[in-house]
């Protein structure tokens, strides 16, 4: 749920206007954040209610507009009698979780473990407030981090 607040309307100009124009730059900025972060599913923007429908309109075909570059599936509702607008957004990257790990080998990949880069990744940077200190024992969640990881580790702090 998005929602578009404006705490100053502006000066010199009507209420309409100032609302018409705070959400033109909400349509376009919310288009320009769920491209960049591929945020996907549904999404109801609540925009600053409009008296006139045909700023309504505008405001539509602004937000049509700004996702004509978006590479993923994008569909864009009217908006509401109440102000609110549905964006459908197929995301396009893979999880987060799916690119730090690895298929499990135990399991024939049927489950994921932590991949070993961002294992490596992890324990250098536990490890690093710990030294010149002493190092504490640490259990590994991964099972094949093997010599690669800590011969990797020891050049790192200049062992």
């Amino acid at each position: 749920m998005v929602d578009t607040v404006c705490l100053e309307l502006g000066k010199g100009i009507s209420q309409e206007i100032a609302i018409l124009n705070v959400n033109l730059a909400a349509a376009r900025q919310i288009a320009r954040e769920i491209r960049l972060r591929d945020i996907g599913g549904i999404i109801v923007v609540d925009f600053i209610d409009m008296l006139d429908d045909s700023n309504k309109r505008l405001v539509y075909e602004e937000v049509k507009n700004a996702v004509e570059r978006d590479r993923s599936t994008v569909k864009v509702s009217e908006l509401s009698r109440h102000g609110l607008m549905e964006i459908t957004r197929k995301g396009v990257r893979p999880s987060v979780t799916f690119m730090i790990s690895e298929p499990c080998t135990c399991c024939h990949g049927m489950g994921r473990v932590e991949a070993l880069a961002t294992a490596y990744l992890r324990l250098n940077v536990k490890f690093a407030g710990c030294y010149p200190q002493r190092i504490r024992r640490q259990t590994l969640k991964t099972p094949s981090l093997g010599p690669d990881l800590f011969s990797g580790l020891a050049s790192s702090i200049g062992c």
